[in-house]
């Protein structure tokens, strides 16, 4: 590293990009690349993922601060492209490779090494991997204990295979690795914060403007909308809506997980409005795009934090106007759909049997969720384990995710039995801890952002998804540093 720094000092060029990455520019550049990456073909995202990649060696090679690294490692997986036709997601296979050109995801995987190993010499080379043995937080032990029953899960069961332990390392990995390095590296960071914030919300953006996009493909193809029987609109075709990264619920958090970082921004920093009406586009996006968990959770989080930014914060002021206009928009809305397209209370009525939760009957939930309750009641200690799972072999579809029973509470119990519900309560113990601890407003905005993914989980797998894993992990340890 000493080499890179004499190059640096003497490279007015380099010293011009290292300055330009610890600022907001860093982080909207990855993301505009990010954009343009997930919406092509390997003829697109390759050269766009070889230019990340060497966005990533720059960073861990000169880079003055360590926190530049967040912007790759919340957006770097939105980069992907699809070289497949684009066709019902109900009628593929479901086979996550499936998106990718054999070749073209052979260099992927190579550009992720690389980058990979540039990190991992950085973060040795500063003394960040020093500092994850050495350091104490307080959700050290509550996370260790749920790495060590995510590892154990369906131990003793009548179908136990060593595999097991293979899927409990990949559901613990993620939330670890990310918790530990960001409360790691970032102990000579300036203003870290704030743009761990601005990396969210870029993030967020990313999912967005994918999804726009794609709606407006679909749109341009006649696939957009469900049409009742008298060509009526009666809702979103959403199984033309995915990228090669997610389905339409997975893209919908996506894009609401930028509410509260977007909100910290309005309370906290300058130009207040940007994050304001940030937070305001993600949750039209989460509706736009019919994501019921995401839609819920949004508005609710989004009501919360623009009270919170309206009731303190050096922004309050403007925020409270903010907050005036958009009600006052909504009413307009509201009154003009009233008179214009559809009763209120037709409307009211139809929202009401959206939110509905026996709603998710229809997406077999209801099912899931009976075989997770009978799962545990056959291996109440320890669980049946991750091979378990669904009720029918066909839904397995070709990855473990779909194998599981869309439900945190009963994933853990049926999973990993009583013994996984403790090491579970452990972790969320602690993270009630950091919570309550020298309770701040921005605190709990940092919060919200695993708050959300633990709430969303409830009708999905959020949780144990590695790219959510790591906006969890790397916020409970931002709130963490906050706390101390």
């Amino acid at each position: 590293m000493i080499l890179a720094d004499k190059i640096c000092e003497q490279n007015k060029v380099i010293k011009l990009l290292v300055r330009a990455q610890n600022s907001v520019i860093y982080p909207i550049i990855f993301a505009a690349l990010c954009v343009i990456s997930g919406l092509g073909d390997k003829s697109v995202y390759l050269p766009m993922v070889w230019i990340l990649c060497g966005f990533v060696v720059f960073s861990a090679l000169f880079s003055t601060d360590n926190k530049v690294l967040l912007a790759p490692m919340f957006m770097i997986y939105y980069s992907l492209g699809n070289d497949g036709e684009r066709i019902p997601y109900n009628d593929t296979e479901m086979s996550y490779l499936q998106s990718f050109d054999t070749d073209a995801f052979v260099q992927i995987c190579i550009c992720g090494v690389v980058a990979l190993t540039a990190v991992i010499i950085r973060l040795i080379a500063d003394g960040t991997v020093a500092r994850v043995f050495k350091k104490r937080g307080i959700c050290t032990w509550g996370i260790l204990a749920l790495d060590a029953v995510l590892i154990l899960n369906g131990i003793f069961s009548a179908n136990y295979s060593p595999m097991n332990i293979v899927y409990g390392f990949l559901m613990s990995i993620g939330l670890t690795l990310f918790y530990f390095i960001t409360l790691s590296m970032l102990e000579k960071s300036e203003n870290f914060i704030t743009y761990a914030c601005k990396c969210l919300v870029c993030t967020s953006y990313v999912a967005l403007c994918q999804i726009a996009v794609v709606c407006w493909r679909v749109y341009q193809d006649g696939n957009l909308f469900l049409l009742g029987d008298g060509s009526e609109i009666i809702g979103i075709h959403r199984d033309y809506l995915y990228m090669s990264w997610g389905l339409p619920t997975i893209v919908g958090a996506v894009i609401v997980l930028g509410i509260p970082a977007a909100m910290y921004l309005a309370r906290n920093c300058k130009y207040s409005f940007i994050g304001y009406f940030s937070a305001v586009l993600f949750l039209i996006g989460a509706v736009m795009i019919d994501t019921r968990s995401a839609i819920i959770m949004g508005a609710l989080v989004f009501v919360v934090s623009a009270v919170i930014c309206c009731a303190g914060g050096k922004n309050k002021w403007a925020n409270r106007i903010y907050s005036s206009l958009f009600l006052a928009l909504f009413i307009g809305v509201v009154i003009y759909v009233n008179a214009n397209v559809i009763p209120i209370s037709e409307l009211l009525g139809k929202a009401l049997d959206f939110l509905r939760f026996d709603a998710f009957a229809g997406e077999l939930r209801f099912a899931l969720f009976e075989n997770g309750i009978a799962d545990f009641k056959n291996a109440p200690i320890f669980g049946v384990g991750f091979l378990d799972g669904c009720f029918e072999p066909e839904l397995y579809k070709n990855n473990i995710y779909s194998n599981m029973y869309h439900n945190i509470i009963i994933q853990i119990f049926a999973s990993m039995g009583i013994v996984g519900a403790v090491g579970f309560l452990a972790h969320i113990k602690q993270v009630g801890e950091i919570t309550f601890r020298r309770f701040s407003a921005n605190k709990l905005l940092l919060l919200f952002v695993p708050f959300m993914i633990l709430a969303m989980s409830m009708v999905d797998n959020f949780f144990f998804y590695p790219n959510f894993q790591i906006l969890y992990g790397a916020f409970l340890a931002l709130a963490e540093i906050y706390l101390e």
